[in-house]
């Protein structure tokens, strides 16, 4: 017999907040327009805000190392008029550089299903030689008359710059 955790729902003016049954209490509020959460405190107090676009896609998310610095954690770019659509997400780096954020690009077709990831990478090159920063991209996927993958090749580099470029290049093999 599986027990499921009771939950008491109160609706506050800032949002909701739920209760579990060991007390752990998180709030949050919500945009009613969209459906959507705009921001959550979890138990520790650390806060998590998102925010969106005319479309009701996620724009940005600011986590608790991020809050009221100016920062988002995230940003997220949505390309459906690009010949191939794309959405290119943009992840914050403290660690090497805030002004260049980590980059992750999808592309898809109008099935939903993915075409191609790109994402910014450091690779090592060879002995003796230092790494290099490159963009790694996913093999080609080929598919079948019902849309399954059937063959897949391996991922390729690109240098960087050309995130929003669908690479139509394949591997070697």
């Amino acid at each position: 017999m599986v027990h499921a955790r009771k939950f008491s729902r109160h609706f506050k003016r800032s949002g909701l907040n739920v209760t579990d049954s060991f007390g752990y209490v998180s709030d949050g509020s919500y945009n009613l327009k969209y459906g959507k959460v705009i921001n959550t405190t979890d138990i520790n107090n650390n806060p998590l805000d998102y925010s969106y676009d005319t479309f009701g896609r996620v724009a940005t998310i600011v986590g608790p190392y991020q809050t009221g610095t100016g920062l988002d954690t995230i940003q997220f770019e949505y390309h459906p008029e690009a010949e191939i659509p794309f959405a290119l997400t943009q992840h914050i780096d403290v660690y090497r550089n805030v002004a260049d954020p980590i980059e992750t690009v999808l592309f898809t077709d109008g099935l939903k299903r993915v075409l191609q990831t790109k994402k910014d990478t450091t690779i090592h090159v060879g002995e003796g030689s230092g790494t290099q920063n490159v963009m790694t991209v996913s093999g080609h996927v080929m598919f079948d008359f019902l849309g399954r993958g059937i063959k897949q090749y391996y991922p390729i580099t690109e240098s960087l710059g050309s995130q929003g470029v669908f690479n139509t290049s394949v591997d070697n093999s």
